[in-house]
């Protein structure tokens, strides 16, 4: 509480003599604005939107059913600037409220972290190092619509799914068969059509490997660039011992393969113990009681 002090003064006859004394003024009500209150500036409004999903989001089920998590956080995206917005609870649909412009194209991204919004073209990065989780991969953006204050999420890349059962495991390298070719990873260009995604070709600023690093045994994705047609693959687990990686034998996918967009190709648990599983770079040979033919065909 403040305190404000008032002099009084008593007069006497013979003198004039000041005392100083204080006096506590009862507070009154403060009438200013709620510090908690949204301050919406000139040409800008207020608007909730409900998010739905084309069955992709930041929470994945063994059955493949994907929703949002409580506390998601998206990025809206319009001409000359943004403004990010969480959700409160999850679900096959979530709610965000955000201050943007009146008119004029508006956009979302998810997650907010990633996206940047020039002349209606929204650019994103698929990173070369990932964490595994569902969430933190799904780069997913949508086109409000500002009518209904509605935006469909639909996924940007394509997904890998390992299944890692071996606690040494550490850290998992996925590589393109084409030797600085065809690129896993790097940025893309998203554009909106009557509200419908469209992903273009990967621009040159990307690499030919994704690395996981993960902490425990579980289900891992990863997200890669869609559209792409490579010759192959390399997948290969890492042991860790301090500070220390030590590769496992490599898998090798010897067949030509393309990833589509928010589509996941599930590679399974390729090595449930050190040394279980392993297939030559030409396809031939068996080890385990697996050969070329029939290990990794899909």
């Amino acid at each position: 509480m403040k305190y404000l002090h008032y002099p009084c003064i008593a007069l006497s006859l013979a003198a004039f003599a000041v005392i100083g004394c204080n006096k506590e003024i009862a507070p009154v009500d403060d009438t200013t604005t709620d510090p908690q209150e949204t301050i919406i500036p000139e040409g800008f409004v207020k608007i909730d939107v409900t998010a739905g999903n084309e069955k992709t989001k930041t929470a994945v089920s063994d059955e493949g059913v994907v929703t949002w998590n409580a506390l998601d956080e998206v990025k809206f995206l319009y001409a000359g600037g943004e403004y990010a917005a969480s959700t409160a609870t999850g679900g096959a649909s979530a709610s965000f409220s955000a201050v943007v412009p009146e008119d004029g194209d508006l956009y979302a991204v998810y997650p907010s972290s990633i996206g940047s919004l020039t002349d209606g073209t929204i650019s994103v990065t698929i990173p070369s190092t990932q964490d595994g989780t569902f969430a933190n991969g799904n780069f997913s953006a949508a086109q409000i619509n500002r009518s209904t204050n509605a935006a469909t999420f639909q996924n940007i890349s394509a997904f890998l799914k390992f299944t890692v059962s071996n606690s040494s495991v550490k850290r998992i390298d996925v590589e393109s068969a084409d030797n600085g070719g065809a690129h896993l990873t790097g940025s893309v260009d998203v554009t909106f059509s009557n509200y419908a995604i469209s992903v273009g070709e990967l621009n040159d600023d990307g690499g030919g490997r994704v690395r996981l690093n993960i902490d425990e045994p579980g289900t891992y994705y990863v997200a890669v660039a869609p559209g792409i047609t490579h010759s192959g693959l390399s997948i290969t687990y890492y042991t860790k011992d301090g500070d220390t990686y030590t590769a496992m034998p490599p898998y090798h996918y010897n067949k030509s393969i393309t990833f589509e967009r928010n589509k996941i190709k599930d590679f399974g648990d390729l090595y449930p113990n050190p040394g279980h599983l392993y297939v030559s770079v030409n396809g031939s040979g068996s080890k385990s009681g697996f050969d070329a033919a029939n290990a990794m065909d899909f």
